[in-house]
């Protein structure tokens, strides 16, 4: 059981990393990793962890080309460990990669969520930011139901000073509840602490922690009953680093562009609009119909012609 989670756990990052020209090697692997999930005939001996390098695996090495017949298998199998998992408290991070994979993969049926029934529980009791981050961002993804008490022990987890978490899952976790419409109502008070964590950390993770708080704000203006960034510096240097991080034309600007995107559909107004120039990108923000502001990355990814702002 070991050998086989660390062969297709190995595969699927060979996968994830290789070049174009590799592409009959990497649907190889697609076919190897369909062909052992299909083989086994038995789950309930695996160890929790075991499991969720077997889910990982799916997730990145086969992705949503998985069909039905191996996400129903593995579904069925994660009900079967629900049990081990849940008496396992070593198993907080097996539970987290488990629905990430899920979410990644998008599957949702009713053997999940009864695995989701019986997980979640168990991991309110966890003092990991990053776990209960990846759950809640997990299960918001699969359009699931968020328990108020494991949002809350998510929030209160990954506020400043938080507790194995860093930026990354609070800017994470704040998008996941926003974007959710299965939650409790939250205030800004309850937010505010998430963005001093995303802060804690903005001057190590710089690009890509701006990139993602620039989304959680819009996000969460969708779920907040003020602006949860009012201080003047602070905006422009969301936005400037977001902007650098959009001027590259990669993976993680164009689902950053496809995010902007969803907020607009969900807000119903045009209050966000990004558009690419020959330059790089202009994102046109107006608040509220009250103002509106123009921010410009241009070619040397500079932020140029900002007007007032009040806030996110």
């Amino acid at each position: 059981d070991q050998e086989d989670s660390n062969t297709i756990w190995g595969l699927a990052r060979l996968s994830a990393v290789a070049p174009p020209p590799a592409g009959d090697g990497v649907h190889a692997i697609r076919r190897y990793i369909v062909g052992r999930v299909l083989q086994r005939t038995s789950w309930a001996g695996l160890r929790p962890e075991e499991f969720a390098m077997i889910l990982w695996g799916v997730a990145v090495g086969v992705g949503q080309e998985a069909d039905a017949i191996v996400l129903e298998r593995l579904s069925a199998a994660a009900s079967t460990l629900a049990g081990k998992m849940v008496s396992e408290p070593s198993s907080h991070r097996a539970i987290a990669n488990t629905l990430w994979a899920f979410a990644t993969l998008r599957h949702a049926d009713d053997n999940l969520l009864r695995f989701a029934s019986l997980a979640c529980p168990a991991v309110v009791q966890s003092d990991s930011g990053r776990h209960l981050s990846n759950i809640v961002c997990a299960l918001s993804d699969l359009g699931c139901a968020i328990p108020d008490d494991l949002l809350t022990a998510a929030i209160k987890a990954c506020s400043y000073p938080p507790s194995n978490a860093t930026g990354r899952h609070a800017a994470g976790l704040l998008r996941a509840f926003a974007a959710s419409l299965r939650r409790r109502e939250v205030e800004a008070r309850e937010l505010e602490p998430l963005v001093a964590t995303v802060w804690s950390s903005y001057g190590v993770e710089e690009e890509a922690t701006a990139r993602q708080l620039f989304i959680a704000a819009l996000w969460s203006s969708l779920c907040a009953h003020a602006p949860l960034i009012k201080d003047r510096r602070k905006i422009d240097v969301i936005i400037s680093g977001a902007m650098q991080g959009f001027a590259v034309d990669d993976a993680a600007s164009s689902h950053a562009h496809g995010e902007v995107a969803m907020v607009l559909r969900r807000l119903g107004e045009p209050r966000v609009l990004v558009e690419a120039s020959a330059c790089g990108l202009s994102v046109d923000i107006g608040l509220r119909g009250a103002q509106t502001d123009w921010f410009h990355a241009n070619n040397n990814n500079s932020v140029s012609d900002t007007r007032c702002t009040t806030g996110f």
